[in-house]
């Protein structure tokens, strides 16, 4: 047993020694590249593996980069276009591709339709970072084809513009996680395509909700005329995500006038879509309050609480503290009172706890108590 443990233990150091040695000279190797060293050579596996590597130090990698195309170009060249290469394929090409090399578009284009998963994967991956239509048009392919899943593919594609040509003949296709896709690309193109919007406002009526949804968020981030009179009756859609969708894109507006109707969906069944109806109300502002005022006495305990959560966000209490304690205006320190007890009466807990640690609620209150009064307001 003891012999057996000193044979591990003697592998272990070995190993050890061997892995910190060959680190000491790679480290000297790599620091030649850096200053532009051709004294070494490197081995191909090792140079391509880091050069290849997108989450390398930029500089670092830049510098093999450099190297292995001064030092064996032809190699890596053939390397990208040889479809039976496997693996050394796909680093190669990466390598190009950081280059700016135009044989990596060629080469990306054969593995986009590979068989292999994980080619293709790899090839979507390396066009993400490459810049061009050419580039983008192979990333809208593979989404059209499924070389990746949809949202992938949207991940990529968001980062960079879209002409409208690429995206339209998406909007026919059979699945509608495509159709999605590319309706949510849509506010990618350019703000002076007015036809863009026109689409978009249609495909707020499609028969499919992920559509919907994505022509409603689209709309919104173009900000085009007409978008929140079209969205607007979108919180009413059968399906709870695309009135979660909608409210938010109203938000994002700053469509005021919808706020009654936005109010609506703090009664809602669905967590998502109160929670959404107080986010986006809160983003409308102090503006709200009239419409708010009314759900404190609705029947449903859920749009109370929302609407009382929602008041006491947007400041409300606080500013009603101010009134109350206005002892010129006694009438108005009245109304103030009565809406603030009302307000703390349907948020419950909750708001109550918020109120009390808001600034003038510590020390003093409407009723010129502790705020342990406003408790029992």
């Amino acid at each position: 047993m003891t012999t057996a443990l000193l044979a591990v233990f003697l592998a272990w150091l070995t190993l050890s020694a061997w892995v910190v040695a060959d680190r000491v000279v790679y480290d000297r190797v790599v620091a030649g590249v850096r200053r532009g060293s051709r004294h070494h050579r490197l081995r191909w596996r090792a140079v391509a593996r880091l050069a290849a590597d997108s989450s390398s130090d930029p500089e670092l990698a830049e510098a093999l980069t450099q190297y292995v195309l001064e030092t064996d170009e032809c190699r890596v060249v053939a390397t990208a276009l040889d479809p039976g290469v496997g693996w050394r394929g796909v680093q190669a090409v990466r390598i190009l591709a950081r280059a700016g090399r135009p044989e990596a578009l060629q080469a990306l284009e054969r593995m986009v339709s590979s068989g292999d998963e994980d080619v293709r994967a790899a090839a979507v991956t390396v066009l993400g970072d490459v810049d061009g239509e050419q580039a983008t048009a192979l990333l809208i392919d593979a989404l059209r084809t499924g070389a990746c899943p949809p949202l992938w593919a949207s991940a990529l594609l968001e980062r960079r513009p879209i002409p409208k040509t690429l995206l339209l003949p998406l909007l026919g296709d059979e699945a509608p996680e495509v159709r999605a896709v590319a309706t949510r690309l849509l506010s990618r193109v350019d703000a002076s395509e007015a036809e863009v919007d026109e689409i978009l406002l249609r495909l707020c009526g499609d028969s499919e909700a992920d559509v919907r949804a994505a022509a409603c968020g689209a709309l919104s981030e173009r900000g085009g005329a007409g978008a929140a009179r079209r969205i607007a009756p979108m919180l009413r859609d059968p399906v709870w995500f695309v009135r979660v969708r909608a409210a938010r894109a109203l938000g994002r507006l700053h469509d005021v006038e919808s706020a009654d109707k936005i109010a609506a969906l703090l009664a809602s069944q669905s967590w998502w879509v109160r929670q959404a109806a107080k986010d986006t109300l809160v983003e409308l502002g102090p503006a709200v309050k009239d419409k708010l005022v009314p759900w404190l006495d609705h029947h449903d305990e859920f749009a109370r609480n929302g609407c009382a959560e929602v008041l006491q966000n947007l400041g409300v209490v606080a500013d009603l503290v101010a009134e109350a304690d206005d002892r010129s205006n006694p009438a108005r320190a009245a109304a103030a009172v009565a809406l603030l007890r009302k307000i703390l009466t349907a948020g419950g807990e909750r708001v109550v706890d918020a109120a009390t640690e808001t600034s003038g609620l510590l020390d003093q209150t409407p009723f010129g108590a502790p705020a342990a009064k406003v408790r029992a307001a």
